[in-house]
């Protein structure tokens, strides 16, 4: 029998956690029809077409008591160890392997263990399967995508949608039919403890061609939920270059503009597809404001090109050594170009320039410490190229073209433009291979890398929140950026805008204003970050425990989550959170006696290391405020002490 108040109360619970979509479900009225089976059981028929073939719950016991791999499956992730960590990150991981030798237990291959705390149900049906389900796997963070509101609609009538809420943390549902958006969706729904990644279990509910397609979709890229989190010896070398960029009144500090700009943006990148367009780039350049991504910089003024701004990105002392290559190459030429780039960059750069303008980047410490709303930039990672679309479409600039933003190759070998620095051996390159095959923004198939496909996801979603919508033609023959206009580049000609490029250029400078000293003194505050950064180690260590099921990583994830959003929090998060990725993969892939040992070994190793950076923070804080810019905390990126 059908619980006529169930629907009723199921209704209450959606207006609360799904208000968009109970208006929807008010409203809707099903194609589909509850089929009873039996005295306690349901089916679907939706053009005299049945779903299950049996009751629900029966189909559901069916489902579970024997998996199907192919329906299936756990993510693995264990390849994230230990090549994306820091160096805290790397002692942690010697720590774990240490343990695990000791204890002379073996890292299985595949998780041991039906416990997930993420699961993701590809498909709804009547969400009878939910409840078994979870009780299986332990879940506390549940993602179903359902694209049919018809299903939607009738669980509400049959399944008791508060026990499903009674046994989580967190619940999202996903319904639009749309792939990319909803892979997006639930990595956003998992990023909210992306530590606990390891073991999702992904659950094919029922035949689906497009379930299908979205869980494949995620699983080829699931690890982008764990990209940019950071790490504290990169905060620590971040707050340490704002602090010397804000006090050079030379620099100017971006902020949004309201008012429309009349001039296109010409992005250009050191893609190898810049080789045959360098003719197109010097007859459009008078009429647009040409603005050189990273390593264009010096392609371009190698072909007697000279942009008119230049991005860079990174706080490593390389990059100031690169740098002053180009500036002793180009002594006249790069003197002229308008530096763009985040405060946090190395503060022997900004001198290499006539004129500098730097940005708050957002999710850093360094933003959080001397930031503010009205100067908050959008979010410019992770490269060069987000970096100058991201700062322009935040100036109000509406028309863009892309030269030599690849993001990929037709040949992998052929990885850069000729002339770029990449090219001729002068920077080094990451090992990561060009093997992903991408559809080619002028037609055929060119070849990706992880790293690429992130950038381009963030090129992406920047184009998709623009309002009003940019126009953008895309002349790189690399892969397709969705949201742009394949354009050839020898058919484009620019028509001259209305006001000179004197003019144009002045009105971007016109509107930036250096730090202003008072705002400084009061965001620099030593006595107050040191509160801070006790406050955190004691949330931290006090929230701790070992026992029970994905600990210590579920505290120490809920820790982090409720601390205050603060500087200290932005300085400890993204190593902390690595070091978690390390314990989680190890605990899933241990014999349960083993995984009890671990957890409490590992529980108070965490409590070790909080006390740790903590005191290594404080003493970070009381060097920079006695005027000492280098010290045992700015380390490489391989963690040894640095001297810049």
């Amino acid at each position: 029998m059908v619980d006529d108040g169930l629907f009723s109360r199921n209704l209450t619970l959606f207006r609360q956690c799904f208000p968009a979509l109970a208006v929807q479900l008010e409203r809707w009225e099903p194609q589909a029809r509850l089929v009873p089976i039996g005295d306690d059981d349901w089916d679907i028929s939706r053009h005299g077409v049945r779903l299950y073939g049996m009751g629900a719950k029966a189909y559901a016991r069916q489902q579970l008591d024997n998996p199907d791999p192919t329906c299936y499956r756990a993510l693995h992730t264990d390849h994230l160890l230990p090549g994306y960590a820091d160096r805290t990150g790397r002692e942690f991981h010697r720590f774990i392997h240490q343990q695990i030798a000791e204890d002379e237990a073996t890292l299985m291959a595949h998780p041991l263990s039906s416990q997930a705390y993420h699961v993701v149900s590809l498909g709804l049906g009547l969400g009878l399967h939910l409840l078994p389900l979870l009780e299986m796997t332990a879940c506390r963070s549940l993602v179903v995508v359902e694209t049919n509101l018809d299903y939607i609609a009738l669980s509400l009538h049959v399944t008791d949608w508060q026990a499903v809420f009674d046994h989580l943390d967190h619940v999202n549902l996903v319904t639009t039919p749309q792939q990319d958006q909803a892979i997006t969706a639930i990595q956003a729904a998992i990023a909210r403890a992306p530590s606990l990644l390891d073991g999702t279990r992904l659950l094919l509910h029922y035949p689906s061609v497009d379930h299908a397609a979205i869980g494949n979709g995620f699983t080829a890229d699931a690890e982008a939920v764990c990209r940019g989190l950071g790490f504290m010896d990169d905060d620590v070398r971040m707050v340490r270059n704002s602090y010397l960029n804000l006090k050079n009144p030379a620099v100017v500090l971006w902020q949004h503009s309201r008012q429309s700009r009349d001039w296109p943006v010409m992005i250009v990148g050191s893609g190898p597809s810049l080789d045959g367009m360098i003719d197109d780039v010097r007859r459009n350049a008078p009429h647009a404001l040409v603005v050189a991504a990273g390593t264009a910089t010096p392609t371009l003024l190698r072909h007697g090109i000279v942009p008119d701004f230049c991005t860079f990105l990174e706080n490593v002392a390389w990059q100031y050594d690169e740098l002053r290559l180009y500036a002793d190459e180009f002594p006249k030429e790069f003197k002229q170009i308008i530096l763009l780039a985040p405060d946090t960059i190395d503060p022997r750069i900004p001198p290499l320039f006539d004129r500098a303008i730097l940005a708050f980047r957002p999710g850093l410490a360094s933003e959080r410490l001397f930031g503010s709303d009205a100067l908050r930039a959008p979010n410019i990672g992770p490269t060069v190229a987000n970096t100058a679309l991201s700062l322009f479409l935040g100036s109000h600039y509406r028309e863009f073209l892309f030269f030599g933003l690849d993001m990929g190759a037709r040949d992998a070998s052929r990885h850069h433009a000729t002339a770029a620095p990449q090219m001729r051996g002068e920077i080094a390159l990451s090992s990561q291979s060009m093997s992903i095959p991408v559809r080619g923004n002028l037609g055929g198939t060119v070849l990706s890398s992880y790293d690429l496909q992130w950038t381009r996801a963030a090129l992406e979603e920047a184009l998709a929140h623009a309002v009003p919508p940019p126009q953008v033609r895309n002349c790189s023959d690399g892969a397709r950026i969705k949201g742009t206009q394949p354009c050839l580049a020898k058919k484009l000609t620019l028509a001259a805008p209305p006001t000179t490029k004197a003019e144009a250029i002045a009105a971007v400078l016109n509107e930036f204003k250096p730090y202003n000293p008072q705002d400084f003194k009061q965001a620099w505050n030593p006595v107050r970050l040191e509160a801070q950064l006790t406050a955190l180690g004691d949330h931290l260590e006090t929230s701790l425990c070992a026992d029970g099921p994905f600990q210590p990583v579920a505290a120490l994830e809920a820790a982090l989550r409720t601390a205050a959003n603060d500087t200290a929090r932005q300085f400890l998060r993204g190593s902390l959170q690595m070091q978690m990725i390390m314990l989680h993969v190890a605990l899933n892939h241990l014999a349960p006696e083993q995984q009890t040992r671990l957890a409490h070994a590992a529980t108070a190793e965490f409590r070790r290391n909080i006390h740790t950076y903590i005191n290594e923070l404080i003493g970070f804080i009381h060097d920079l405020d006695a005027g000492q810019i280098n010290g045992p905390w700015l380390r490489s990126p391989a963690g040894e002490i640095s001297e810049h």
